[in-house]
């Protein structure tokens, strides 16, 4: 509806999620420092790998903030597929994105056979539903 009445089709996206962002942003900061507080581990948010941790925090606020960027401009596009089908392509790559991260960062290491198998589960059905929402 923004573009219709003439906000530019990169901006309009970002009129919608910049605010959402924000406030979901500071819920899961306050909870998430709230439950640093309770586990007593506050002090792995400075003293374990900080230059490394808190590099991967932005790079990974900078991709959002890129995917959402591009999705919204995309969504604008002739011949985009209906918004329902193309929101789950959306967050089904978010979730396999950083399940493939934490693969590759090795965080999955302690993890059981069930766990590996809970994963590749997860990950199948992901792709099978993309798979359908393609075809239908």
């Amino acid at each position: 509806h923004l573009v219709r009445g003439g906000v530019s089709p990169v901006l309009a996206p970002l009129m919608v999620w910049v605010p959402l962002g924000l406030g979901s942003a500071l819920v899961a900061l306050i909870f998430g420092f709230w439950c640093a507080l309770r586990s007593h581990s506050v002090r792995s948010l400075y003293q374990s790998h900080p230059w490394r941790n808190w590099s991967l925090v932005t790079l990974m606020g900078a991709l959002g903030f890129g995917v959402l960027l591009l999705y919204g401009l995309g969504s604008t596009a002739s011949g985009h597929p209906p918004r329902n089908v193309s929101w789950a392509v959306y967050m089904a790559v978010f979730i396999l994105a950083g399940n493939g991260i934490g693969l590759l960062t090795r965080e999955w290491n302690h993890g059981s056979a069930g766990t590996y198998a809970q994963l590749a589960t997860g990950i199948a059905l992901l792709l099978g539903a993309i798979g359908a929402l393609a075809s239908s």
